[in-house]
C-alpha cells in the first residue's frame, strides 16, 4: 500500500507478502543463519500483540531506505533495524520517526529504545537524525559451561564473606547466614513484582530507566506475553535469614543457549558474596537444561558487575551502544 510520494520516490508500507524479502535486504551482509533467526524471532513478536508494519521508500522498483521496530508487552518497543542508501538518510531517518509517533499513538507511555554495534556508526548517526539520544553502552559476555565446573559440589551458604557488591552500597555482616533457593512462582505476581522494584533501588545498570518504566510494564517484558506461573516457571528467588533477597531470571533461547536475563539483589542483601552465587546458580540450571553457554548483558559503567563476571569465567563478546527516544 502506497503511503506517500516524492517525486519518483514512493514511501509505502511493506506488503505481508514482501516481508521475508525486506528482512533479507534490510539485514544485508549478516550471516544468513542469523537473518533467519531474525525472522523466526519476528513472527513471534507479531504473535504477541500489535506493532507497525515495517516501511520502506522504494525507486525504480528497487528498495532504498527502510525500517522496521519490533515490540514487547509493557509498553517497550525496539528498533529491528534501519537501513538506507547513499543520499537517502534523511528519508530513513523520517521513517524511524514516523514508526516512533505511530507507538506514541498508541502508547503514550511507550519506552522507545535501540541497541546498535558499537562499530556501526553508520546507524548511529541514523539515530541522531531521527531524535534519539545515547543512553550508555552495554557489553555482551559469555561463559562456558561444563560439567567440570561442579564437580566440587556447591559452596555452602556458611562461607558467604562480605566482599562482593552488586550495587555499590554496603550493609551489616550477618553471622552465619542461611541462604535458600525457592521457585519464583511460589510467590504471587505482585509479591514478585515488589521484589524486583526493590533490586532497582541503587542500581549501576541503565539507572537513567529507574522510574521511567513502571515495575509492572517491567515485569510484563520479562515474561514476553506469558501469565505470570508459566512466564517465571525457569526463575528464581534467593531467601537470606529467611527473608526475601534477591532474584534469578533465566531465558532458555535454544538447547544449547541459556541468557542471564536479569540477576537482582535488594539493597540489604548486597555486600556478602551472593553476586557468586547467583551466577553459580545460573550456571546449574543451565546445565541442567543441556545448554552449553550461558550469556548476559551488563551496563560497560557497572564496574563491580563487570568484575564479578570476569571472576566467573565470563568472556568478551561484543559491546553494543543503547539509544532511546524520551
Amino acid at each position: 500500500m502506497t503511503v506517500g510520494k516524492l517525486g519518483s520516490l514512493a514511501i509505502q508500507t511493506v506488503p505481508a507478502s514482501n516481508l521475508i524479502e525486506f528482512l533479507n535486504w534490510i539485514h544485508a551482509g549478516t550471516p544468513q543463519a542469523e537473518v533467519d533467526a531474525i525472522i523466526s524471532e519476528y513472527g513471534s513478536r507479531q504473535r504477541l500483540g500489535w506493532m507497525p508494519a515495517p516501511v520502506e521508500v522504494r525507486s525504480n522498483e528497487q528498495t532504498v531506505a527502510g525500517v522496521y521496530f519490533t515490540s514487547l508487552p509493557g509498553d517497550l518497543a525496539m528498533l529491528g533495524a534501519v537501513r538506507s542508501m547513499d543520499g537517502t538518510e534523511t528519508l530513513a531517518a523520517q521513517l524511524m520517526t514516523a514508526q516512533v509517533q505511530e507507538f506514541r499513538r498508541r502508547s503514550p507511555q511507550c519506552h522507545i529504545q535501540a541497541a546498535i554495534e558499537h562499530s556501526d556508526v553508520r546507524t548511529q548517526n541514523l539515530l541522531k537524525l531521527a531524535g534519539f539520544e545515547q543512553l550508555t553502552e552495554v557489553q555482551q559476555r559469555w561463559v562456558s559451561i561444563e560439567n567440570r565446573q561442579f564437580l566440587g559440589g556447591e559452596t555452602s551458604a556458611g562461607e558467604i564473606q562480605d566482599s562482593e557488591n552488586l550495587g555499590g552500597e554496603n550493609s551489616v555482616s550477618i553471622s552465619r547466614p542461611v541462604l535458600d533457593w525457592r521457585a519464583a512462582s511460589e510467590l504471587s505476581r505482585s509479591r514478585f513484582e515488589r521484589l524486583l522494584g526493590k533490586t532497582f533501588d541503587g542500581t549501576l545498570d541503565c539507572p537513567e530507566l529507574n522510574g521511567v518504566r513502571t515495575h509492572s510494564q517491567v515485569l510484563k517484558s520479562f515474561l514476553v506475553g506469558q501469565p505470570f506461573r508459566t512466564g517465571s516457571s525457569n526463575w528464581n528467588t534467593v531467601w537470606l535469614n529467611g527473608q526475601l533477597a534477591g532474584c534469578l531470571l533465566l531465558t532458555a533461547h535454544n538447547r544449547e543457549l541459556v541468557e542471564l536475563a536479569y540477576m537482582g539483589l535488594v539493597p540489604a542483601a548486597r555486600g556478602k558474596r551472593l553476586g557468586k552465587q547467583l551466577i553459580e546458580m545460573a550456571k546449574r540450571q543451565s546445565l541442567l537444561w543441556g545448554a552449553s553457554m550461558l550469556v548476559v548483558a551488563v551496563d560497560s559503567r557497572n564496574t563491580p558487575a563487570l568484575q564479578l563476571y570476569q571472576r566467573s569465567g565470563f568472556q568478551f563478546h561484543r559491546r553494543l551502544r543503547v539509544f532511546w527516544y524520551r
